[in-house]
């Protein structure tokens, strides 16, 4: 379990840099500094979002490599389909993050390029979810076809049970 999690963080970190730095600051490049006024307000509500977004999204690295026993890398995938922790609400809880936390960061720089990069990125993702909804399917067959009817995109579903989901914690 030990090396899975250092396994883990260097692919989170070698994913986080290129999104949150490296492309942004191509974007930079490319268009220019563009910046707003964005007033106290507006900072701290892109830093309480970036903050949020960070930790939904390492909330849900940490289940997968726990519960899933892989990592959030294409190639280095869960083993085991996971619908707890944050993935008992929504499919997509890492991305979900991940789109709060560039939107974040983009309000709290107060930068128009910065927030422009979160648009293009969201639209990634969303390309990317339709990808990876199929290989999903493909990896776990039937279970992930009832979690994928029973627990929403984007949008968390009422849960049953007085609030428990009634998924396992993980499939075999």
């Amino acid at each position: 379990m030990h090396a899975l999690m250092i396994k883990v963080h260097l692919y989170g970190l070698a994913m986080l840099v290129p999104a949150l730095v490296l492309l942004p600051a191509l974007a930079v490049v490319v268009f220019g500094a563009n910046s707003f006024d964005r007033g106290p307000l507006v900072q701290i509500a892109g830093i309480v979002l970036a903050t949020a977004g960070f930790a939904l999204g390492y909330a849900c690295v940490l289940v997968l490599a726990v519960r899933g026993r892989g990592t959030a890398c294409p190639t280095s995938p869960p083993r085991r389909l996971v619908v707890d922790g944050p993935y008992r609400y929504t499919r997509n809880p890492m991305d979900t993050g991940t789109i709060a936390m560039v939107f974040g960061i983009g309000l709290a720089l107060g930068s128009l390029t910065y927030l422009g990069y979160a648009v293009v990125l969201t639209l990634a993702l969303l390309l990317w979810v339709r990808y990876e909804t199929t290989a999903l399917e493909q990896t776990f067959g039937a279970a992930y076809r009832r979690y994928r009817l029973s627990t929403g995109r984007w949008i968390p579903r009422p849960q049953r049970q007085e609030g428990r989901s009634s998924w396992p914690r993980t499939s075999p």
